[in-house]
């Protein structure tokens, strides 16, 4: 039996040839630094500054009689910078250098010993453009990265345009409003991001690793505000800003115009920074600018789907792919951060100015209290709420992310009102806690049990007084709700519906616990629908659908707010068009 062979395909000899790696120059220079001479004694320091080709790498400045550290140090910074490629050669003037330089680098990387004479014009060039900026910073880092990763770079500012389209800034109230992303596998572990230009002075979005990291810089600033501290809070942190392109100098205005990359508009020309754990600024690296490019395309993602109810200050979470060197992972948005964010619950107990101290203070120590004593109902809780929301029962993913968790309203309702698995609700526990039995826990206490559901229409706004008056849907009743902060005011309308638990702080004034929430997107569920849903979601829980009486909701209402908090959300965003692509 004959057998086919298939023919062998030989390369020709003239390209069976290793092909040797593209050399890529390194120079590094340690030079005399010229000072201007006064009558008093000046030390002499030296130029240490390292470049491939054009590029500046790293440049500072050391004792001029120090040894070869300093050259060594900016090596290092160069290196991590990730500026230019790898060097397979660099070249310094004095051999002296050489032994520190094949510990630092390797024997596979040659070392050269000549003049260094290229170093000196690219500082003088980077020197004279930070003159003529007048010293201000320009998106030196990207041009120098678009040498090496045109692609990542070209992806990043059209992720960066889609943001800026989508105007985050025009969407989150103030510049304290936290969003959660989590991607374990790219580094984002419930990181906190916010966005600046509430103001409309400096347009960006800022991203810190964790909650206790953002609470710390809040504090820093705080600080800084009334004098106690200068510079940057020392905390590790990225930032995008959007600057004009008009104020970077002609040479380099051309330069960037030049790379064609995909801007926003004049004014949107992205602009990185990287703080390091002492506040200071740090290069912002390729590895960085991967990390900004997901965080800027999930966010793109999560405006175009959510922007109108985050505007009204509606929880909204969701999951956004992105293509990663891991391949595509899912980025977990969700707003509020489900994490403590603001200043310590204690700090807000004690503000002077708070309507009424004793609800709050009651508030968050039994819900302390509860949360130690009744995590199984808290969990419980958080479950039934996650399932009304779904219509299913939630991933253990699904958790911490689901929109109604966000904020306090689940936990304020679960340790006062949600009847447990004995019939009792949280507030009889308090009772019977001597720790709460006198002084303002204890009025704060009896002001909560006198709560009730509001579901209805503002019918007058008063932001002297800080108030939104709201007439109850179902009995005409009409609260005047001391409050909400200045920015929610600012975003209310009359005709606008809310929902919220309110309490009983005299003067025929109302305060509320937890979350007082207004949204055009409530105008078309009527309090019918909310009731005839949140019945369902009883039945699908299992639970008492007559707790609910659709001809006197209210009581019934109040004891599974959770679950028509979490009903009204699923109605809002069933009502929601399907969200364009980001342009």
């Amino acid at each position: 039996m004959s057998r086919k062979v298939a023919p062998v395909r030989r390369t020709p000899a003239a390209l069976r040839v290793l092909r040797s790696p593209p050399r890529v120059l390194w120079i590094g220079a340690r030079d005399p630094l010229p000072l201007p001479i006064d009558d008093g004694p000046v030390a002499a320091i030296d130029l240490v500054a390292w470049v491939c080709g054009d590029v500046l790498l790293d440049m500072t400045v050391a004792p001029a009689k120090g040894g070869p550290d300093a050259l060594i140090e900016s090596l290092g910074r160069a290196l991590a910078s990730k500026r230019a490629a790898a060097p397979t050669a660099v070249r310094v003037a004095s051999a002296d250098m050489v032994p520190a330089l094949q510990r630092a680098l390797g024997r596979s990387v040659v070392i050269e010993v000549a003049p260094t004479p290229e170093v000196g014009p690219v500082v003088a060039a980077f020197v004279a453009a930070d003159d003529e900026r007048g010293g201000a910073d320009d998106p030196f880092e990207l041009l120098a990265l678009d040498e090496t990763h045109r692609s990542e770079i070209a992806r990043f500012c059209t992720a960066a345009a889609a943001v800026y389209r989508l105007a985050p800034w025009e969407t989150l109230a103030t510049d304290d409003d936290v969003m959660m992303f989590d991607a374990p596998a790219l580094g984002l572990n419930r990181a906190c991001i916010t966005v600046t230009g509430q103001l409309r002075e400096t347009f960006g979005v800022l991203w810190i690793a964790s909650a206790q990291d953002y609470r710390r810089y809040r504090a820093g600033l705080a600080q800084r505000d009334v004098g106690e501290g200068e510079g940057m809070p020392p905390v590790a942190l990225g930032l995008v800003t959007f600057e004009p392109l008009d104020d970077a100098p002609p040479a380099l205005r051309k330069e960037i115009l030049r790379r064609k990359w995909s801007l926003a508009g004049p004014a949107a020309l992205p602009y990185p920074v990287r703080l390091d754990t002492e506040g200071q600024h740090v290069p912002f690296r390729i590895e960085d600018v991967r990390l900004a490019t997901v965080i800027f395309e999930a966010l793109a993602g999560f405006l175009a789907q959510h922007g109108e109810g985050v505007r009204s200050m509606l929880p909204a979470s969701g999951w956004y792919p992105v293509a990663s060197a891991r391949g595509e992972v899912a980025i977990v948005v969700a707003y509020p951060h489900p994490d403590q964010t603001g200043p310590d619950d204690d700090d807000i107990d004690d503000d002077p100015d708070d309507d009424d101290p004793t609800c709050r203070m009651f508030a968050v120590a039994w819900r302390s209290e509860f949360t130690l004593r009744q995590p199984k109902e808290l969990a419980a809780a958080r479950k039934a709420v996650a399932f009304a929301f779904l219509g299913r029962p939630a991933k253990a993913t699904e958790l911490d992310v689901v929109a109604p968790l966000q904020g306090s309203m689940v936990p304020v309702w679960a340790s006062l009102w949600r009847p447990m698995r004995d019939g009792r609700a949280g507030l009889e526990l308090a009772a019977e806690n001597p720790d709460f039995a006198m002084g303002p826990l204890a009025s704060g206490r009896d002001r909560c049990a006198q709560a009730r559901f509001l579901f209805g229409e503002a019918v007058r706004l008063d932001l002297a007084r800080g108030t939104v008056t709201i007439r109850d849907l179902h009995d005409g009743v009409c609260y005047e709700i001391l409050g909400p902060p200045p920015e929610q005011l600012r975003i209310y309308t009359r005709g606008m519906r809310f929902f919220g638990v309110i309490i009983p702080i005299g003067d025929r004034r109302w305060t509320f616990p937890s979350v007082l929430m207004g949204s055009s997107e409530f105008a078309r569920i009527d309090l019918a629908t909310l009731v005839s849903r949140t019945r369902e979601a009883l039945a699908g829980l299992r639970l008492p659908v007559d707790a609910i009486d659709p001809l006197a909701p209210g009581p019934g209402l109040l004891r599974y707010a959770g679950i028509a908090y979490a009903v009204l959300l699923r109605i809002a965003e069933e009502g929601r068009p399907a969200p364009l692509p980001p342009r």
